[in-house]
């Protein structure tokens, strides 16, 4: 069933929802800068999604530990060669702390992130981050694929949306590779010239230009042509790989990778085991080429990696440091 937000959110009322979440926000992100392991995970992220500066340079957001006036604060700011260029005086009032934003034009935002907060009377202090809108593909039916919400692909994608380095192979029973949203990402065969009845590539399969019928068409044939002949495999082909932000149909998880058909499903519906074997030998076949392809995944999913690891290691202290908490107060 469709909903529309404006039956249950008046204009009006969503421009109240947002600044009664002010007050939650900058509390929030200036807290962070407490949070080190975790604050280097975000800033990476950010500047990997949205290919911009993570942060305004020269800008910080400070919390003091106590209510004070401009003239204090600026005194503070004019210890670091900066001045208070804003003040937050509703939220100030309500946490009963001062909430300022500092620039300098002499000081990078390092250098004043590691002053102020060397200083007794700064509680929090945070790089002016730049903020965007969730990356969202522009496919006017994504919104229809509930599991790709089920599985959180929005928040994948803030960080990558894929690479046309990685070649995914679907043994199933084709791919429609002249469909419009799977074309632009089908895996073309460089080695292969096609048409021409000939192995181009020596690997013992001929015309192998987007993969391999290892079972049989329709008119029975075995040969270099995958297309689908039940929609099945197109179905996997798309949920894993459909082109994302083309403007057309849906997307898949990964809006950018490659996809090799493999048909080992022939038209009763049934796969062999030998066809199965067949398939996955074209891909050890192609894999050598595959992995030399551009794109550098490989290079992300180290970093991704190590981004998780400390992100581990992080949670892991957050957790002891809790227990610690709980047993001096028993």
């Amino acid at each position: 069933m469709k909903m529309s937000w404006r039956r249950h959110f008046p204009a009006g009322s969503l421009l109240l929802l947002w600044l009664g979440a002010m007050p939650a926000i900058l509390p929030a992100v200036v807290a962070k800068a407490t949070d080190g392991a975790g604050q280097k995970i975000l800033d990476a992220m950010q500047s990997q999604a949205s290919g911009a500066a993570a942060y305004k340079e020269g800008e910080v957001l400070v919390k003091f530990k106590r209510t004070m006036t401009r003239a204090e604060a600026s005194l503070a700011a004019q210890d670091m060669d900066a001045d208070v260029a804003r003040e937050f005086p509703a939220l100030s009032r309500l946490r009963q702390r001062t909430y300022v934003l500092i620039t300098s034009g002499q000081r990078s935002t390092q250098q004043l992130l590691d002053g102020l907060r060397a200083r007794p009377d700064v509680e929090a202090v945070s790089p002016n981050y730049r903020r965007r809108m969730q990356r969202l593909p522009n496919d006017p039916r994504w919104s229809l694929l509930w599991g790709l919400r089920m599985i959180s692909a929005p928040d994948a994608w803030e960080i990558n949306t894929g690479s046309a380095g990685v070649v995914l192979a679907v043994l199933d029973t084709g791919v429609d590779y002249r469909h419009k949203d799977l074309a632009a990402n089908m895996w073309t065969n460089p080695g292969e010239i096609a048409g021409n009845g000939s192995d181009d590539d020596g690997n013992g399969y001929v015309d192998d230009i987007h993969g391999y019928d290892f079972a049989a068409d329709n008119s029975g044939g075995v040969d270099g042509d995958p297309m689908d002949i039940d929609s099945h495999g197109s179905h996997v082909a798309g949920t894993i790989a459909a082109a994302g932000g083309n403007g057309e149909g849906v997307c898949g998880i990964n809006w950018n990778a490659r996809i090799m058909a493999l048909k080992g499903f022939g038209p009763d519906g049934g796969i062999h085991d030998a066809d199965s074997i067949r398939g996955d030998r074209i891909r050890g076949a192609h894999e050598k080429r595959v992995r030399g392809q551009p794109g550098g995944h490989q290079r992300f999913l180290r970093r991704s990696r190590r981004q998780l690891a400390a992100e581990r290691r992080h949670r892991r202290r957050r957790r002891r440091g809790h227990r610690l908490c709980l047993r001096r107060r028993q």
